[in-house]
C-alpha cells in the first residue's frame, strides 16, 4: 500500500477544501469551509504550509493536519481523516508525523484546542500522551439599543495597537490565547484595529470584526488611562445601537478577563479544553 505525505504547499486549495469538509461532515460542530473560509483560517491561525500536510494511501486523500509554529511552541490547529480510515492507526500515525517535525525545530511543547463534548478526540490525544491544561470560554452578551455618541472607534494603525496590548499585557498579568498574543496580532488582518475612545481622548483599542447582527472582540485592552473594568464597559457602548450580541471568543481561565466578565452580565457560549503534549529532546 503506498503512503506519503504531501504538505499543503503542494496541493491545490480545492483539494484541501475538499478533504477538510469530507473528514469533519459528521463533527459534532457545524463545520464546512469555502475557498474564502479556508483562506482565512489558514492566515488567522498562522499554519505553516511547508509544515502541514495529507496523508495519502494509494493515491487517495485520507487525512490531513495543520500547524502553526510561534517560537518553541507548535499548535494543531486542525486535523482529521475521512470516516472510512478512522480507527485505523493513521490518526496516531499522523500525530507521529508532527511530533517528529517538531522535534527537527526544537519544539519542546504542541498545543491543541478539543470542544467540551467531544469526548471521542479528548479520549485520542490523551492515549497519545496529551493532557488538559486549561479551559478556553467564549463568551456572549446582548447589547442594547441605545447608541451612545460619547463612545467611538477609530482606525488605529497595528503597530500603535500592539505597543498598547504589550504594556496592558505586562501591567495586567494577560494570559493569552493562541489568536491574542500582542505579538502575532497581525495574523488578524481580517478584522478591524480600532482605537477606543471617550470624547476623542484614547483609552483602549479593540481588534474586532462582525457578523449580521453578531460583532466578534478578538482582543482588547486598556492604555494607561483606564483598566479593563472600565475598558469592557466602553467596548459594550461603543457597539451599542449597532450590533445585538458581543462576543469575546477563548477567553482563558486563568487570564483577568475571565473574572471580569460573568459579573458584567457575559453568558458563557462555548467551551474548548486546550490540551499539550510536552516533548523531550
Amino acid at each position: 500500500m503506498d503512503k506519503q505525505y504531501v504538505t499543503i504547499e503542494e496541493v491545490s486549495r480545492i483539494e484541501l477544501l475538499n478533504l477538510m469538509n469530507e473528514a469533519f461532515s459528521d463533527y459534532v460542530l457545524n463545520f464546512r469551509w469555502n475557498l474564502e473560509s479556508l483562506e482565512r483560517d489558514l492566515i488567522e491561525n498562522g499554519i505553516s504550509a511547508k509544515d502541514s500536510a495529507i496523508l495519502r494511501i494509494s493515491g487517495e486523500n485520507v487525512g490531513f493536519f495543520l500547524v502553526s509554529l510561534k517560537g518553541n511552541i507548535c499548535r494543531i490547529g486542525l486535523m482529521g481523516m475521512i470516516k472510512k480510515f478512522r480507527g485505523s492507526g493513521y490518526g496516531l500515525e499522523m500525530l507521529d508525523k508532527i511530533v517528529e517535525g517538531c522535534k527537527w525545530k526544537n519544539v519542546n511543547k504542541v498545543i491543541l484546542e478539543v470542544p467540551e463534548m467531544d469526548h471521542s478526540s479528548r479520549r485520542f490525544y490523551e492515549r497519545y500522551g496529551f493532557r488538559v491544561k486549561r479551559d478556553l470560554v467564549s463568551f456572549y452578551k446582548s447589547l442594547n439599543s441605545n447608541e451612545d455618541i460619547d463612545i467611538s472607534l477609530e482606525p488605529l494603525p497595528l503597530k500603535e495597537v500592539q505597543d498598547i496590548a504589550i504594556e496592558a499585557s505586562g501591567k495586567y498579568h494577560r494570559k493569552h490565547n493562541w489568536y491574542n498574543d500582542p505579538k502575532t496580532l497581525s495574523h488578524l488582518k481580517f478584522n478591524n484595529f480600532s482605537g477606543i475612545l471617550k470624547n476623542d481622548k484614547l483609552l483602549g483599542y479593540c481588534v474586532w470584526s462582525y457578523k449580521d447582527e453578531y460583532v466578534y472582540v478578538m482582543d482588547f485592552g486598556p492604555t494607561a488611562e483606564s483598566n479593563y473594568q472600565e475598558i469592557v464597559e466602553y467596548l459594550e457602548r461603543s457597539f451599542n445601537g449597532t450590533y445585538e450580541k458581543l462576543l469575546i471568543p477563548w477567553v482563558c481561565e486563568d487570564d483577568v478577563l475571565f473574572s471580569i466578565l460573568p459579573p458584567r452580565g457575559y453568558n458563557k457560549l462555548a467551551t474548548q479544553k486546550e490540551m499539550e503534549l510536552r516533548l523531550t529532546h
